[in-house]
């Protein structure tokens, strides 16, 4: 399972065509709100990045556990349901967990830069495409679909990493492996990011 889900993060976002606008594009050395939109796209793409990195890792861990826990449920004579190496790995998904819950953080940074931006362009009445096709309001709402979506995948997985430790039957282990691994919260929103990158340019 591990080595599927490593190949469906890494195939998330491999490059989609999306037609050239005939608008007219920006040249030269970029400043203010280009430049601004331009680089928070960067970091919003990258925070995702991060994200899928710190998601494997906690599905390594999540294996480990399952299989830990599995093999002594099912053990004769058992009287706890905490087998050996139970707590290291606990705080080992407890890393995880902190790096996911940066990973949040940093992305609704973006998310609130990204909305004092268009704040400011309304207070200026300005209403042209940042660059091409897309004004301000589009990537606010794209930074704001990610946040919310990431933040509540966040805080099922933070609930998986109190719970699965404690799990008594082998059932619960194994579905708590699962959303970690699947992700119920997390829509897959590769067209709108790769339309992100080529509009600004990152994605040629």
């Amino acid at each position: 399972m591990e080595n599927l889900e490593t190949e469906k993060v890494v195939q998330r976002y491999t490059p989609v065509e999306v037609q050239d606008s005939p608008a007219k594009k920006q040249k030269g050395n970029l400043t203010g709100t280009p430049r601004i939109v331009h680089d928070s796209s960067a970091d919003l793409y990258n925070h995702i990045q991060e994200w899928n990195g710190a998601h494997l890792t906690g599905v390594s861990v999540i294996n480990e556990i399952c299989n830990g826990k599995i093999i002594h449920l099912n053990s004769t004579n058992v009287t706890s349901v905490y087998p050996p190496g139970l707590e290291e790995l606990c705080n080992h998904l407890q890393d995880v967990c902190n790096k996911l819950i940066a990973v949040v953080h940093n992305i609704k940074e973006v998310k609130n830069h990204l909305e004092g931006l268009m704040k400011l362009n309304e207070m200026k009445n300005i209403v042209s495409p940042v660059f091409t096709t897309w004004q301000i309001q589009e990537y606010v709402e794209l930074s704001t679909k990610i946040y919310d979506m990431y933040a509540k995948e966040l805080k099922m997985k933070h609930y998986i990493k109190e719970n699965i430790g404690h799990a008594k039957y082998e059932e619960n282990v194994l579905l708590y492996q699962t959303i970690w691994v699947q992700q119920p919260y997390i829509e897959n929103l590769d067209l709108l990011i790769e339309a992100m990158l080529k509009e600004t340019s990152l994605r040629q």
